[in-house]
């Protein structure tokens, strides 16, 4: 009966999603059909049969799309921005399609269905919203409710407990708990006992059960949770699990479900997976290297000659440097030290200004005259633009760590690698010119693996060009 009410909920949804993404795209074209807006649709000898194709086109791009990116699956328990992105993406990818089929059709009409994107996505922002108030207040009377059985105990079903009666927009209600035959941990407070693990089934029979949230204690049996499961598979009911190892704090912890196969694995992350974004960055790597590398292709060469001419060494200093996941790879910059600086730097390591691992020290007499002046304005690091060019690192993030800093790490500085290293970062920008200490190096690293976004990584390269043209580089 549930899973009846469920896809007629979700026929009905994408019905009137059809509908209204159909009626923004009639009120675009008439709006350009003023004459004031003709860029909104297809050219005027774009006939009629051509226009009915794409629009089949998008019709059937957003039901696969749909399909794909689970628009219709039940999100009671969601967020509604995380429901607008989902939509987004979604009516963005099957506009785009849309597109490229008008293009095929009548080439020169690529952009004007991308220009619909606006409005269908308010109409279906609102409906989304509008049908979420509406659950609300139906909830609020006691109606649109899912029954929901515990199974377990201890910390895990706590939490999950707390968290419904935290949020009673999601419109779950606990019926009654089950504890696991030999567990120590007892039900959370609130929740009425109604027997043990063994009498499942005549528990389900005897009662109105929607989900059954299985949170079972550290020291149930693997034999008892798949029993479990393989209760409430012969019934048809839905078993929600929330493993015990889950009630650990997880804040640093992003799982996501993989699949080897028809094997699934839970896969835990030390970031969140943003496939979008981390293109995005990717992509946004390869526009500004390429760029900047053309533009300053005279600077470099000067740079180089000068060094060149200076002592008659290699203008170029390569050093092994780690990488993301521990990779190494050769980390170019421009010679600013003496060419026997690597020897000379073991006679220095008393003078080390730098705690930690690294190796810092004022007026090191290992930089050469143009090398003082190179670090200043960080033009030393000017041919790393390569190293983002191949995929070595990136233009932002923490920088890229000498092999044996990274041995002398503690354990949990380890995250700081689990990036792609930057031509720029937080201590770049910030923390330099005042010579923290490492261990507030490490906490700008991290906190920038932690919290990375793309936003950051613009206002960090921002703030590094005004760093650069002001010379405090060292």
């Amino acid at each position: 009966m549930l899973q009846q009410h469920k896809l007629a909920v979700a026929r009905l949804t994408l019905a009137a999603d059809l509908a209204l993404l159909a009626a923004s795209v009639v009120v675009m074209r008439k709006l350009a059909a003023t004459g004031e807006f003709r860029w909104l649709a297809p050219p005027a000898e774009v006939s009629r049969t051509e226009a009915i194709v794409q629009l089949v086109v998008l019709v059937v791009a957003w039901l696969v799309l749909s399909n794909r990116m689970s628009v219709y699956r039940s999100r009671r328990t969601d967020s509604l921005w995380s429901e607008f992105q989902v939509i987004a993406q979604a009516w963005f990818l099957a506009l785009a399609i849309s597109a490229l089929a008008g293009h095929a059709l009548h080439e020169g009409h690529v952009l004007a269905p991308l220009t619909y994107f606006p409005l269908g996505f308010l109409m279906l922002a609102g409906l989304r919203g509008t049908v979420r108030i509406g659950l609300r207040v139906a909830r609020g009377r006691g109606r649109n409710y899912r029954r929901a059985l515990f199974v377990g105990g201890g910390a895990g079903a706590s939490r999950m407990v707390t968290k419904l009666q935290e949020n009673p927009h999601f419109g779950i209600k606990t019926v009654g708990g089950v504890t696991m035959d030999g567990a120590t941990d007892a039900l959370p407070p609130g929740v009425e006992p109604l027997g043990g693990h063994t009498h499942l089934q005549r528990i389900l029979s005897a009662q109105e059960i929607d989900y059954v949230m299985l949170c079972p204690p550290p020291e149930a049996l693997a034999a008892q949770i798949s029993e479990v499961f393989a209760v409430c598979n012969e019934a048809g009911i839905p078993c929600h699990y929330l493993p015990s190892f889950l009630t650990m704090s997880t804040r640093n912890l992003h799982p996501r479900l993989e699949w080897y196969g028809d094997m699934p694995a839970l896969a835990f992350h030390a970031q969140p997976f943003h496939p979008v974004k981390l293109a995005t960055k990717r992509t946004i790597d390869l526009a500004v290297s390429i760029s900047a590398l053309i533009f300053l292709a005279p600077l470099l060469l000067v740079i180089a000659a000068i060094i060149r001419l200076q002592d008659g060494g290699p203008a170029l200093f390569a050093q092994e440097r780690v990488g993301r996941g521990g990779r190494r790879f050769r980390c170019l910059k421009f010679r600013t030290m003496h060419v026997n600086a690597e020897a000379m730097q073991a006679d220095l390591r008393a003078q080390n200004e730098q705690d930690g691992p690294a190796f810092k020290i004022s007026d090191d007499p290992r930089i050469t005259r143009i090398g003082k002046f190179l670090r200043r304005y960080s033009l030393d690091e000017l041919p790393q633009l390569l190293n983002v060019l191949v995929g070595h690192m990136s233009l932002v993030g923490p920088r890229p760590p000498i092999p044996s800093e990274v041995a002398r790490y503690a354990w949990w500085q380890r995250r700081r690698i689990s990036v792609s290293p930057g031509l720029t970062c937080i201590w770049q920008v910030w923390g330099r010119p005042k010579r923290v200490s490492f261990e507030q190096w490490m906490a700008m690293d991290l906190y920038y693996v932690d919290n990375w976004s793309l936003g950051m990584d613009i206002r960090l390269m921002l703030r590094t060009l005004g760093a650069v043209l002001r010379g405090t580089g060292s």
